[in-house]
């Protein structure tokens, strides 16, 4: 999935997203451009939970399992990946080899 992602926002792959827009769903060339366009504006760009929704998640959690509240939300997230959410080149279209 994040792979997708990744092309759908690389550089240079519009066309071929578009493409496949229109002949997956059989739309319109219009339909398609709309329809790309709500992807890039609405897709993720850093699809991972930030630190105050990992807290939030522990904070609805523990209601069901009170061992939560004493868990380190931090550890939660692994070192690369807690490294790699503060760095401005972390977002999904980074990953995606044809950059």
């Amino acid at each position: 999935m994040l792979e997708g992602m990744a092309f759908v926002l690389g550089p240079g792959t519009k066309a071929a997203t578009l493409k496949l827009l229109q002949r997956r769903l059989r739309v319109s060339e219009r339909e398609a451009e709309e329809g790309f366009t709500d992807i890039v504006i609405g897709m993720d760009k850093k699809p991972y939970p930030s630190m105050e929704g990992l807290r939030n998640i522990q904070r609805l959690m523990k209601i069901r399992n009170p061992k939560l509240e004493k868990a380190k939300v931090e550890i939660w997230l692994t070192t690369r990946s807690y490294a790699d959410s503060t760095k401005a080149d972390s977002s999904i279209v980074s990953m995606h080899p044809m950059e």
